[in-house]
């Protein structure tokens, strides 16, 4: 039990902002296709002719911004929409830079809107989220949280099923043991399904286990200096995390490629091809092949069967690889089911779902804070950690093992509670043991 109690101290301050900021993503996520109330009329002017009218004309009213992904309108967001990055960012990989976003008709193409580069809540909120806008550092802070938060439940629900509460504190540990059990499944999940995204955890052990299997007709295609990773672009075209450590396919296109041209035919042949909204990357001097997706992550769909994503080479047209749901393995078929869930993309539901889960995760950290108050007061001095029996030795041991085989960073943080414990019984000494 005092591994538990110290382990929520080390917990309390990092999980409290990630709640917070979690919630803020939760209200202020943006649109995924372009402002529904735009207007639309007809002209004299066919849609596919629109789509390469506008892909022209946008190289000519930016000339320092290069086209990077395409998005069609749809039912519910019927403006087209164009992400365009600084010329000097463009192939740089990860989306490196500002994003302009311009929104066309997709009948005429005219100009309906320009969205500048700008901070926004939800990226701000996103970036606090991922790092705590600390960096490398923050990211480590995250994932180590997130690591002892799920042991700090693993071990909430052994107490929780082994030890009954006789102590005057007993309302406070009976909610605090009620809502916990009642929200701990939900709260694994988001635990689970954030620290899939975490450098260690999730990019150095579990993605590249759960990469993409390369089927033998495309082996020969692939080459492993690239991976799905670098294809990403922030908010725009996010790519699907079962193929995130999967291999790039390699085009035999030469250097001198015409997108503009070839956007017409690429939009016409997804448009028979797949069965929900998609979003379209044009091709760099890095990746020389168009890349078609539609993914739960992106938010183009909330059916995770419907994910696909098709390259399709430069220049011959060939396609090089056709990835769908059924192709993900286990763990990615989970993720692309969860993220949405995660995220808050499925609706009003999924929202008012996951706030209600944050705001019972703050009020078990409330009720576990004011057990400690309670108890600091029959205490002069001290941490006022409660005593642990020697029977909860061996689950303790087993806890940190596991804690070590699934989260690295997690058990150095694990490995100095002892070292405090030490140095909490060797110096601090209250007067009172009650409790």
């Amino acid at each position: 039990m005092r591994w538990h109690y110290y382990a929520a101290f080390i917990v309390l301050p990092v999980l409290s902002l990630l709640m917070l900021s979690g919630l803020v993503m939760l209200f202020s996520q943006p649109s995924t296709g372009g402002k529904a109330g735009l207007p639309i009329t007809a002209e004299n002017a066919s849609p596919s002719t629109a789509v390469l009218l506008s892909a022209s004309s946008l190289k000519a009213a930016y000339p320092e911004w290069a086209l990077q992904v395409y998005v069609p309108g749809s039912s519910r967001h019927p403006a087209d929409q164009y992400i365009l990055s600084p010329e000097q960012h463009h192939g740089a990989g990860h989306g490196h830079g500002p994003s302009l976003i311009i929104r066309t008709n997709p009948i005429n193409g005219h100009i309906l809107q320009e969205q500048w580069p700008a901070p926004s809540l939800y990226s701000f909120a996103k970036r606090f989220h991922s790092s705590l806008l600390l960096g490398k550092v923050g990211e480590w802070l995250v994932e180590i949280t997130a690591g002892l938060t799920v042991m700090l439940v693993l071990s909430g629900l052994f107490l929780a099923l082994s030890q009954k509460s006789t102590s005057t504190r007993k309302t406070w540990r009976r909610g605090h043991r009620l809502i916990g059990i009642s929200v701990s499944v939900p709260i694994l999940f988001f635990l689970f399904s954030g620290l899939a995204w975490t450098g260690i955890w999730g990019g150095k052990i579990v993605q590249p286990w759960a990469a993409l299997a390369i089927p033998e007709e495309h082996k020969n295609a692939l080459r492993e200096m690239r991976r799905h990773d670098a294809l990403s672009v922030p908010e725009h075209f996010p790519v699907p995390w079962g193929l995130l450590a999967s291999s790039l396919p390699e085009s035999q296109t030469s250097s001198s490629m015409v997108r503009e041209l070839n956007l017409n035919r690429i939009n016409a042949w997804a448009d028979d091809a797949f069965e929900s909204p998609y979003r379209i990357k044009l091709p760099d001097e890095h990746a020389r092949f168009w890349t078609i997706s539609s993914s739960t992550i992106a938010g183009d769909t909330g059916k995770a069967s419907l994910n696909r994503t098709v390259h399709i080479d430069a220049m011959s047209g060939a396609i090089l690889a056709d990835y769908r749901y059924t192709d993900y393995s286990t763990l990615g078929k989970a993720m692309a089911l969860g993220i949405p869930l995660h995220e808050g993309r499925l609706g009003a539901w999924n929202i008012a779902f996951n706030t209600i889960v944050i705001l019972a995760t703050a009020l078990v950290m409330v009720a576990g804070v004011a057990a400690w108050r309670t108890r600091k007061k029959t205490h002069t001095r001290g941490v006022h950690a409660p005593s642990s029996k020697v029977g909860y030795f061996f689950a303790v041991c087993a806890g940190m093992l596991i804690a070590g085989i699934l989260f690295p960073l997690s058990i150095l943080a694990l490995l100095g509670i002892p070292l405090f414990d030490l140095c909490v019984h060797r110096y601090w000494k209250p007067s009172s043991c009650r409790g």
